[in-house]
C-alpha cells in the first residue's frame, strides 16, 4: 500500500538509496583497512569516515521507514481522507 503523501515514498527511496551506498562504501573501506594493515592512518580515516557516512544513512533511513509506516497506518485508519470525521469509538 502506497502512502498518500508521495513525497514520504520518494524520501523513504532516496533515504533507502543512500544507505545501500553507504553500507557499500563502509563493505570497501573495512577492505582497504584490512589491507593496509589495523595501525596504518589511512586505513583508519578512511574506515572512521565511512562508518560515520553508515550511521547517518542509517538514522535517516530509520526515520524515512518510521514516516513510511505512520502514513500508511494513517491511511489505512482512514485518518488522512479530506473532509472525514474519524470514529475512534470502535478501536
Amino acid at each position: 500500500m502506497a502512502a498518500e503523501d508521495p513525497d514520504v515514498g520518494t524520501g523513504l527511496q532516496v533515504a533507502r538509496k543512500r544507505y545501500e551506498l553507504a553500507l557499500a562504501e563502509l563493505r570497501r573501506a573495512e577492505g582497504v583497512y584490512t589491507d593496509l594493515g589495523g595501525s596504518h592512518p589511512d586505513g583508519t580515516e578512511v574506515l572512521r569516515n565511512a562508518n560515520r557516512e553508515f550511521s547517518i544513512a542509517a538514522e535517516q533511513f530509520r526515520n524515512a521507514l518510521q514516516k513510511f509506516s505512520d502514513a500508511v497506518l494513517r491511511k489505512t485508519r482512514g485518518d488522512s481522507i479530506p473532509g472525514r470525521i474519524a470514529d475512534k469509538s470502535n478501536r
